[in-house]
């Protein structure tokens, strides 16, 4: 297993990849000595997990921090580390306290009898310091794993079942790649002490398709290790470095693409949860904010706002050419109207343009759903799993609020998820993507299920659209503090309808929450939005669990009903204890107490200052 790489390695040269790898080590050898002196050893057992997988271990030597490097000032020639721009501990951070790292071993497939035999072997490969032990690797999600596998008909301890369980699970779990074929490191593992334990670096940040995709050259040239005082590799664009085989994350809308493949699908790539998959037992997805799931994960890098701090601690020369370079569009506007960076409300930004690229990978779906229609093998049009679970799996009550509120077509028709609609639909209201996506929703209740033609054609009219609306977002409007007030104002005014879907009034309250959380981090607000906006934050109070447990401890419920926290670390399962919390808060769920805080909320936005 030595000479095993990462999945996404497959599109290199197995033999460029190495020696790039080695010779990465060997250069990063005298630049990132200090490292292995400062907690560089296998003191953690995940990290020893990946000490087999290369492509990914070599990381560590530059990235491998136990505290981030300084903002050291640029001006100084004897510094040839400095944390400017990375902290050179985000391999830390990640191995840490993200999930990512172990979530192939979380579904690996085992029988009740073999998760016991697993879990001592696991943990006598690995010193288990901290007080987690192997248990937080192997246990009760490893079981429903090979109870979805047998009531789909896929015989894991065969060849080809295991490989069908690969190409199924482990594009998303494991960071296999469906379109690859069988690859290193994702046969059915004697041990789990040495199969990959989950998702790799090269998954996120080596480029996948298009220009680079069978290039590592940036693995060497990313570090700047010829050039450690120019670091030349910061003025380089987005597409430069995707050239070079580096995938552009930079992008709000490339990132989003990114996370979703996993936590909404991708057709195009073999990866989405059907019907089948969830009946066999398979977890619902939660609806996805990216600035929220993000922040849970933990984020190992910057965001934008601390990286041009950084910037300006460090006396970085070039700082505005870097963000010239990585953000065009903004950087023209800004000129244009005499603004600076530190006008822009960033994280206010990610969740806009994050909201569209949603919507767009939704009515993607629905094409490449609806163009498979009548295919011998493999078509999904028609697969419940397009549609909105709660349209079905709700509490029977009456009354019913489902049946007061009406439906877009006749009702007991399967209409769309409610929730990625949401924030179109209240901040953009006359656009031409929302009318698009009532377009959309009348041709899939138009008849039951839709008629494939006439939402292929409606889906690809909203894509087009959205295509559009991510694209002006990002590249042509300076989203500043303004347009978070404003997303609270239209938010906060939802019509008490669209909150009786749970998922849709959880994004609801995600939403004003970036908001308001980013108004708090300027300095600069004037008397009259301070006032307004402690108003607001003693409303939000009252929304759900303390700070600390939105950190990555035991979800709790607020007072709307409603769970604003994820379940973040990597000591958290998903199955079974947060499930059981979830379905039962669904299930009791009243959109009463959110719909009145709302009101609440208005009230407080609209009071004069005193």
């Amino acid at each position: 297993m030595s000479e095993s790489v990462d999945s996404q390695s497959c599109h290199l040269s197995l033999r460029g990849i190495r020696l790039v790898i080695a010779s990465l080590v060997c250069l990063a050898s005298g630049v990132c000595s200090a490292n292995r002196a400062r907690g560089q050893s296998l003191d953690d057992p995940v990290l020893a997990a990946w000490a087999s997988f290369p492509a990914t271990y070599a990381c560590r030597q530059c990235h491998y921090e136990s505290e981030p490097v300084g903002n050291l000032r640029f001006d100084d020639p004897t510094q040839l580390k400095r944390g400017d721009l990375s902290r050179q501990n985000e391999m830390y951070r990640w191995v840490r306290d993200d999930k990512h790292a172990i979530a192939r071993l979380r579904v690996e497939p085992l029988r009740a009898d073999e998760i016991e035999a697993e879990q001592r072997q696991v943990a006598s490969a690995f010193d288990f310091g901290d007080g987690v032990g192997a248990a937080a690797w192997v246990g009760p999600s490893n079981l429903l794993s090979r109870r979805i596998c047998d009531a789909l008909g896929i015989d894991v301890d065969r060849p080809q079942g295991y490989q069908r369980f690969a190409e199924s699970c482990l594009s998303c779990h494991g960071g296999y790649d469906s379109s690859a074929g069988p690859q290193p490191g994702f046969e059915k593992p004697q041990s789990l002490a040495r199969s990959q334990p989950g998702i790799s670096c090269l998954s996120c940040h080596q480029q996948f398709n298009g220009s680079g995709a069978t290039s590592s050259a940036w693995v060497l040239t990313h570090a700047s290790l010829q050039d450690p005082q120019e670091r030349s590799w910061r003025e380089l664009t987005p597409e430069q470095k995707a050239a070079q085989g580096m995938r552009d994350i930079q992008s709000v809308s490339k990132q989003t693409d990114l996370c979703l493949d996993c936590h909404v699908g991708n057709l195009r790539r073999g990866m989405f949860v059907d019907h089948a998959m969830y009946a066999a037992g398979h977890p619902p997805l939660p609806n996805f904010e990216i600035e929220t799931f993000v922040g849970a994960m933990p984020p190992h890098w910057r965001s934008e706002a601390e990286q041009w701090s950084a910037f300006e601690e460090a006396g970085y020369p070039k700082a505005e050419k870097y963000f010239a370079v990585n953000y065009p569009g903004l950087s023209s506007r800004l000129s244009a109207g005499g603004e600076a960076w530190t006008d822009v409300a960033w994280d206010t930004r990610r969740a806009l343009i994050g909201a569209a690229a949603v919507l767009r990978r939704g009515a993607e779906t629905i094409v490449l759903a609806a163009e498979s229609e009548g295919r011998e093998a493999g078509s999904l049009w028609g697969d419940y799993a397009l549609y909105d679970c709660a349209a079905c799996h709700h509490e029977l009550r009456r009354p019913s609020l489902r049946q007061q509120r009406g439906y877009p077509g006749a009702p007991g028709r399967p209409r769309l998820h409610e929730w990625p609609d949401i924030v179109l639909q209240t901040v953009a209201p006359a656009s031409f993507a929302a009318g698009a996506q009532q377009r959309l929703v009348q041709a899939v209740t138009a008849v039951p299920f839709g008629n494939p033609v006439d939402c292929r054609d409606a889906a690809a009219e909203l894509l087009t659209a959205l295509d559009a609306s991510v694209n002006r977002i990002e590249s042509d409007l300076v989203v500043r503090r303004q347009l978070a007030w404003l997303l609270i104002e239209r938010i906060s005014a939802v019509d008490r309808d669209a909150l009786v879907d749970y998922a849709t009034a959880r994004q609801v309250v995600w939403s004003i929450l970036v908001a308001a959380e980013e108004l708090a981090t300027f300095p600069d607000l004037s008397p009259e939005e301070s006032a307004r906006l402690r108003r607001i934050e003693a409303e939000l109070a009252h929304w759900g669990a303390p700070a600390e447990a939105r950190a990555g401890g035991r979800v709790l419920t607020g007072s709307i009903g409603i769970t604003t926290a994820l379940p973040a670390g990597r000591d958290r399962f998903i199955f079974r204890e947060n499930l059981a919390e979830e379905l039962r808060r669904r299930a009791d769920y009243q959109p009463d107490a959110l719909a009145e805080s709302l009101h609440r909320l208005r009230l407080a936005l609209d009071a004069p200052s005193r």
